[in-house]
Order: C-alpha cells, then sequence, then structure tokens
C-alpha cells in the first residue's frame, strides 16, 4: 500500500468524526432546540438506538440497520436540529453500551449519520425552493423528498465503505452481495418513512398507532427474511466450496476459494471444514485437524468434521491411540 493510501485511510475516521462534532454544532446554533421539546426528541433518540442495535450484518464488513427511517423522517416532521442530535445521540449510546463498540468507534459512526442526514437536508431544501412548493407533502415537493432520500443513502454509504474500496477488501462478488441488500433495504427504509411521515401529518395522533405498530411488526418480519435470505445464499456458497473442493480443478485454487469465503465470513464452520477436506488432500495434516477442530468449535455436533477429524488422526502419527480414543468418546457425548 503507498504511504499516501495510508495516511488516507488513517485521517478519514478522524476528520469524519471532526466533521461530524463540527456538523452538529452548526446545526444546534442555526436552529436550537427549545427544552420544552425534550419529549420530542426523547422519542426520536430511543428510535434512532433501537434501530440501531437490530442491524443486520451483511458478512465481515458490512451491515444494514434501519436508522435512516429516523433519518428521512425527522427532518421532514420537527426540522434538522432534533434529528441530528437524536442521531448522534441515539447512535452513540447504543454502540457503546449495547454493541460494545469503542467510543471513538462509536462517534465515527454517529457522525457518520448526522453528516450524510444534514447534506441530504441541503439538498432538499434547496429543491424544495426551486421547485417552489409550499409544503413538502404535497405533489410539487416529490422531487425535493426523492433528493433527500437518495442523498442520504448515498453520502452514508459512501462515508461507510470508502476505506474498505480504497484498501480493496471488497471483490466483485462480495460488492455485488453488499449492494442488492443495500438496495432492498433502502427500499424497505424509504417506504417506512413515508408511511411514518404519513401518520403524523394526516392522522390524528390516536390513529398513529394503527400505522406505527404494524409497521415495528414489518420490520421484525423484514429483518427475519432477510437474514433467511443471506444464510440461504451463504448455504449456496457452501455447497460451492464443496464441490470446488471435491472438484477437478487444481488445490492451490481451491485454497484460495475457501480462504477468501473465510475472509468475508470468519465463522463458518462449514468452511473450516472444507479447508480441513482441502489440506488434508495435500497431506497437511496437522493444518487440516487445525481447521476441523475451529469447525468443531464454531459448531460442536458437526458430525461430518468430528468424522474427518478422527479419521486423520488414524493417519498422523502424532496422535495416539488414548488421543484418538479421547476425541471418539467426546464425539459420542455429543
Amino acid at each position: 500500500m503507498r504511504p499516501t493510501e495510508r495516511q488516507l485511510i488513517g485521517a478519514f475516521p478522524r476528520w469524519l468524526a471532526i466533521g461530524g462534532g463540527a456538523v452538529l454544532a452548526g446545526v444546534l446554533l442555526w436552529q436550537p432546540i427549545p427544552l420544552a421539546e425534550w419529549r420530542v426528541l426523547a422519542v426520536l433518540v430511543v428510535a434512532a438506538a433501537v434501530l440501531r442495535v437490530t442491524h443486520l450484518r451483511l458478512g465481515k464488513y458490512a451491515y444494514v440497520s434501519q436508522v435512516g427511517i429516523v433519518a428521512l423522517a425527522g427532518p421532514l416532521l420537527v426540522g434538522p436540529s432534533h434529528t441530528a442530535l437524536a442521531l448522534a445521540v441515539g447512535v452513540f449510546v447504543s454502540d457503546t453500551a449495547i454493541l460494545r463498540k469503542h467510543p471513538e468507534a462509536a462517534w465515527i459512526n454517529a457522525s457518520r449519520e448526522v453528516v450524510s442526514m444534514v447534506a441530504a437536508f441541503g439538498f432538499y431544501a434547496v429543491t424544495l425552493s426551486i421547485a417552489g412548493a409550499a409544503s413538502p407533502i404535497s405533489y410539487e415537493g416529490v422531487p425535493a423528498i426523492a433528493a433527500l432520500a437518495l442523498i442520504y443513502v448515498v453520502f452514508t454509504r459512501i462515508l461507510f465503505y470508502f476505506t474498505l474500496l480504497v484498501r480493496g477488501k471488497l471483490n466483485v462478488e462480495e460488492r455485488m452481495f453488499i449492494l442488492r441488500y443495500e438496495l432492498v433495504a433502502f427500499g424497505f427504509t424509504a417506504s417506512a418513512a413515508a408511511l411514518v411521515v404519513f401518520a403524523v401529518t394526516q392522522l390524528p395522533p390516536l390513529a398513529w398507532a394503527l400505522v406505527i405498530l404494524p409497521l415495528i411488526m414489518a420490520s421484525v418480519l423484514f429483518k427475519q427474511i432477510l437474514d433467511e435470505a443471506i444464510q440461504a445464499e451463504e448455504l449456496t456458497k457452501i455447497q460451492g466450496m464443496e464441490l470446488v473442493v471435491t472438484s477437478n480443478m487444481r488445490l492451490e485454487e481451491a485454497l484460495v476459494a475457501v480462504r477468501r469465503a473465510l475472509e468475508v465470513e470468519p465463522d463458518f464452520a462449514e468452511a473450516h471444514s472444507n479447508l480441513g477436506a482441502a489440506l488434508n488432500t495435500q497431506g497437511r495434516l496437522e493444518e487440516a485437524m487445525a481447521a476441523y477442530r475451529r469447525a468443531l468449535e464454531l459448531k460442536p455436533d458437526f458430525a461430518l468434521a468430528h468424522s474427518n477429524l478422527i479419521l486423520i488422526m488414524n493417519y498422523d502419527v502424532r496422535c495416539s491411540q488414548k488421543d484418538i480414543f479421547e476425541e471418539s468418546r467426546r464425539w459420542d457425548e455429543i
């Protein structure tokens, strides 16, 4: 990696953290929040924190969350100051208190949301002014709302994936995988935000629950569907790796394919088992046993990995009959 790239990667998170604080301070100075509106702010903070915690991982480096519902609906309903402060506090608190992230990393995540929301609101305000719309909730206001949603998702994703792309951590397959689920998640986020805005602006307060509660249930169901879809894709990858290991492909190519999969998802028990199979075929018994043992750490009832481990132990002179007996006994106890 060239020195300029190292400097850029090292400086980017720091500048993002500083920029997030500066943007937040500027918005609060421009539009101070009255103390009487603390209840509104508290609702937004709780919503941001809950949506942040219930994120969905897309692998080792990526995840999606529905924090965008607050970032898109908040500015339209209560303004950018309330929303910016709620995003900053909600994301920071959830990251540090619940997700156990380092405070510096938590503030970087919060800053990304604040900067993206404020940038999107700026485009929204300009578009609304050009369109001459008296209210965003009108036909004339549709382009402005579209600009708000589009700019927000573009900014958040660029700021999130910037260092990964610079370092080349994502190959083409991983980029397309992430892009698919990012687009699906964005569609749900934008739709949910639109429903919230509709409920608050067009319905009486007593009727808000008729929209919000089904939306919460839909969000839980949506997360479950996405999680199952991702698991199905992961299973397809595993089956593909098994074909790679057992095919006529050169063993070095098979090892590269399996190790690449483990870089994306290091906790794949099946992938570690496939790695053990490839190493065993090369006669690298010690490394193969280590791979199988790692698979069993992740999935103790993994019968195939346990069977293959015991089989290899019978051919490794370093393993005594006692070792093989103890391993067989452990398998029987599962």
